[in-house]
């Protein structure tokens, strides 16, 4: 067993020399001087190797751009293009990518190292769907622009659900080699359907239902929780500005009648767009609520459960999630 202490930089020769007295002058075993010096075996080993073979224990040095060196600028080019338009190109590739095209044949930690120097790091990728419209997008936020600087005039509505699998917990901590293991009962059980509205107000409303949402349950929560917030447009009004995203549901002539009824604007924002709506922001952190109150998710019923997540929510938040959705 190492009894050599977790290390990011080499032995420095102060430290070299004494394994070669003690080997080479005292006759010590190799053991015992890896003992006496609280370094691994192997070290005392290729130190002593070395000295016999060179006559030095100077550590080897390597030039600043070890590593990438082989690859020219050319190669460069290609691996930064590839990764700024294909971000999930594995490194293996990449490596055949080189070889295909300059005849350049490095080993995948070469191109991890030109990466790292080059300041990319290895993240989670965000999807985008290829099916969303930039023109679209485009168009839509050019409007909301008219807006700027009056982040009061908008609402926000949509729904989202949860069952009891949304109160598990994904990620843990365990011992480096060993998965982080959990024993738990795995059953959906029935799934919540929730609808809520935000602005910079906070949390307008929310209600929550053991059935499916449809356009007859949505109808009901713009009559009793949406359209007492609502106020004529007329430039100054807040709360008179309706944004919905393009569910099927949110199009039905009877609903979007009885928003305008109010004299207030409805909006829809541009397909396959979540980022631009900042109520999902929200339901990410009442589904977050959900997993930090998994101690009582066996007790409460899911429907309370979940209208009771919605109390996490804070005018606070409502606001940062309306700038960061680039409203205000």
């Amino acid at each position: 067993m190492s009894c050599e202490l977790h290390r990011s930089s080499a032995y420095s020769s102060d430290l070299r020399w004494p394994m070669v007295h003690q080997i080479e002058g005292l006759e010590i075993p190799y053991r015992q001087v890896a003992e006496n010096l609280s370094v691994d075996p192997s070290t005392v080993h290729r130190t002593v190797a070395k000295f016999r073979e060179s006559g030095n224990v100077d550590r080897k040095r390597y030039p600043a751009n070890h590593g990438t060196a082989v690859l020219t600028e050319i190669d460069k080019f290609i691996i930064l293009d590839a990764f700024i338009n294909k971000p999930d190109t594995y490194l293996h590739e990449m490596k055949y990518l080189l070889l295909q095209e300059t005849g350049t044949d490095v080993h995948i930690s070469t191109i991890m190292r030109f990466l790292q120097s080059s300041n990319f790091t290895r993240k989670k990728i965000s999807i985008v769907p290829k099916q969303r419209s930039d023109i679209l997008r485009a168009e839509f936020l050019l409007l909301m622009s008219i807006f700027r600087g009056h982040s009061d005039f908008f609402i926000f509505v949509d729904e989202s659900g949860a069952d009891r699998r949304s109160c598990l917990r994904r990620y843990g901590y365990s011992l480096r080699g060993h998965p982080a293991t959990c024993r738990k009962i795995l059953v959906r059980g029935e799934r919540i359907s929730a609808i809520a509205a935000i602005s910079t107000s906070g949390l307008l409303d929310c209600y929550t239902t053991s059935k499916t949402v449809n356009s007859v349950t949505f109808s009901d929560f713009i009559l009793s929780g949406l359209l007492p917030h609502l106020m004529p447009f007329n430039g100054t009004n807040p709360h008179s500005v309706v944004v919905l995203d393009n569910a099927s549901i949110h199009h039905v002539d009877e609903v979007v009648e009885l928003m305008e009824s109010t004299g207030a604007l409805v909006q829809f924002l541009p397909p396959y767009s979540p980022d631009l709506n900042p109520i999902e922001e929200a339901f990410s952190k009442v589904k977050y609520t959900l997993k930090a109150n998994e101690i009582v998710s066996d007790i409460l019923d899911p429907e309370t459960l979940f209208l009771y997540s919605f109390n996490s929510i804070s005018k606070e938040d409502c606001i940062n999630w309306i700038r960061h959705a680039g409203y205000v």
